[in-house]
C-alpha cells in the first residue's frame, strides 16, 4: 500500500475531502425521488423536496407497474398501460429547465407516450413542455407548443430547457402559454401512456447554463443514491493510475488502495506518453508487448470497474482485462462484432457508464472515456490476472488508456453500481 494511506481513499468517498455538496439550484421548481420507496407499502404519492405532492393513478404496485427490481432498481416502472403520476398547482412557467433520469423500457409502443408533459387537465394541448414524445413514425419534443424532431439520447440523465434538447439539439420554442400540472409517464389526461423507467424528475424555472445543469445532475444522482440507502463494500482492490508518473521511483508498480496487496506488476512499458503515464492522469498500453500481472491473486472478482478509454486505434481488438480459467469468469474485450465486452463473459452481465449494455456493439467503443463494470458470480481461482493482454499472453495486447480500476469479490446490484460510480468519481465522455 503506498504512502497516501487508504484514509485519504475513503474521506473523498465520504464527502470530507474536495469540494462541498452544493444545494439545489435557487431556480428549482421541485424535484421528485423515486428512490428508497417500496411497493409494500403501495404509496398514493411522492412528495417533492420542496413539498408538492405527485399522486400515483393505476399503479398495481410490481416490479413492473411500480418500485422497479433488478436493472430498474431505485425507478418508478409505468407499465405503458395506464400508469402515471399527476401533480397539480405549480407554478405557470415561461421559461424552463427539466432533468430527468429515464429508461425507455418498450420503444415500440408509440402512441404519443411521453416522460413528461405540462399541461392543464383536460387541456389538449401542451403547455411548457411535451417531453420525448413517441409517434408512428417519430419522436418529437415539444416547448410551448412547438415540436421538434429528435433523436433519442442514450444517456440515462437527460434534460430539456426552452430551446435545447440535451444540449445538442437547437428546438423551437412556441407561443402556448403554461399550465398549473405536470404528468409524468403520458402524455397528459391520463392517456397515452410510456413504459418507462423514471428514477427522478427535477423542474427549474428558468434556463440553466450547462454548467449549471452538471452541477444539477451530480446533486440529483447524490440525493437519489442518500434516499436509496443502498450500501457497498469496500473494495477488494483499488488502482488510481493518476497517482504516479513516469519519473516515479516505483513506476513499474500499480499500488493496491484497498489494503488488500493486489499491486500490479507492470512489464516492457517505454513510459512514455504513448507506452506509460499520461499527463491526463492514464497509464497507455502500446498494444505491442505491454502488460501488467495482479499480484497475490487466490480468487477471482464477481464485479469489475474499469474507467478506461478501451482502443487508441480504431479497429484494434485486444484484452483489456482477462482473469478467466478455461472457458468460465470473464476476460474484458473489445471484440469487434460482439456485444461490447461481452464476448468473454460468459454468465455475466456488462455495463457501460452505469448503463446495461445489450445491444452496443465493439465498434462503437474506441476512442471513448467510459466505465465499463463486469457482473459475473462464476466462482474461480485463476492462476494470474492480467492487465492490457490476456492470460496466455499471446499477443492479444490492447492499446488502452487507463485510469482507474476497482474490483468487489461481491455480486454488485445495479443500485451498488450507480454508488461505486458516484462515490469514486469514476468519468466518462
Amino acid at each position: 500500500m503506498i504512502g497516501i494511506g487508504t484514509s485519504l481513499l475513503f474521506d473523498r468517498r465520504a464527502g470530507k475531502a474536495g469540494p462541498p455538496i452544493l444545494p439545489f439550484n435557487k431556480a428549482m421548481v421541485d424535484a421528485w425521488f423515486m428512490s428508497g420507496l417500496s411497493n409494500a407499502d403501495k404509496p398514493g404519492s411522492i412528495t417533492g423536496v420542496m413539498g408538492n405532492e405527485m399522486a400515483l393513478k393505476n399503479f398495481a404496485f410490481t416490479s413492473e407497474s411500480g418500485f422497479g427490481k433488478g436493472v430498474y432498481e431505485g425507478a418508478l416502472v409505468f407499465d405503458g398501460v395506464d400508469d402515471y403520476g399527476i401533480c397539480t398547482g405549480l407554478p405557470i412557467l415561461d421559461d424552463y429547465t427539466l432533468i430527468c433520469k429515464r429508461e425507455w423500457i418498450d420503444l415500440s409502443r408509440k402512441s404519443n407516450a411521453a416522460i413528461a408533459n405540462k399541461r392543464k387537465v383536460n387541456q389538449t394541448l401542451g403547455g411548457a413542455f411535451n417531453f420525448e414524445r413517441l409517434t408512428i413514425s417519430q419522436i418529437l419534443t415539444l416547448s410551448f407548443g412547438n415540436y421538434t424532431n429528435i433523436q433519442l439520447s442514450s444517456s440515462d440523465v437527460v434534460y430539456q430547457t426552452k430551446t435545447s434538447y440535451n444540449g445538442d439539439k437547437v428546438i423551437s420554442s412556441g407561443s402556448l402559454t403554461d399550465t398549473d400540472s405536470l404528468f409524468l409517464g403520458c402524455s397528459g389526461n391520463g392517456i397515452e401512456f410510456a413504459n418507462c423507467a423514471i428514477y427522478y424528475f427535477a423542474l427549474y424555472n428558468k434556463s440553466l447554463t450547462s454548467e449549471e445543469i452538471e452541477t444539477e445532475k451530480e446533486r440529483l444522482n447524490e440525493e437519489w443514491l442518500k434516499r436509496s440507502k443502498v450500501t457497498i463494500p469496500e473494495p477488494d482492490v483499488y488502482y488510481d493510475l493518476s497517482l504516479k508518473d513516469n519519473s516515479s521511483p516505483t513506476r513499474n508498480i500499480i499500488d493496491d488502495l484497498s489494503g488488500n496487496g493486489h499491486d500490479a506488476e507492470i512489464f516492457n512499458a517505454a513510459y512514455t506518453e504513448s507506452s506509460g503515464y499520461r499527463s491526463d492522469g492514464a497509464f497507455v498500453f502500446d498494444s505491442i508487448d505491454d502488460y501488467a500481472i495482479m499480484q497475490n491473486v487466490t480468487k477471482g472478482f464477481k464485479t469489475l470497474f474499469m474507467e478506461v478509454i478501451p482502443s487508441l486505434t480504431i479497429d484494434k481488438s485486444g484484452f483489456l482485462y482477462d482473469q478467466r480459467v478455461g472457458q468460465t469468469s470473464f476476460g474484458i474485450s473489445i471484440s469487434l462484432n460482439h456485444i461490447a465486452y461481452n464476448a468473454y463473459n460468459w454468465g455475466g452481465v456488462t455495463y457501460i457508464n452505469g448503463k446495461l449494455n445489450t445491444t452496443m456493439n465493439g465498434r462503437e467503443v474506441y476512442l471513448k472515456h467510459q466505465i465499463i463494470t463486469i457482473v459475473n458470480g462464476t466462482d474461480l481461482k485463476p492462476q494470474k490476472v492480467v492487465l492490457g493482454g490476456d492470460i496466455g499472453l499471446d499477443g492479444y495486447f490492447s492499446n488502452m488508456a487507463l485510469y482507474k480500476l476497482i474490483g468487489f469479490y461481491d455480486e454488485l446490484t445495479p443500485l451498488q453500481i450507480e454508488k461505486v460510480i458516484n462515490d469514486y468519481k469514476l468519468k466518462h465522455d
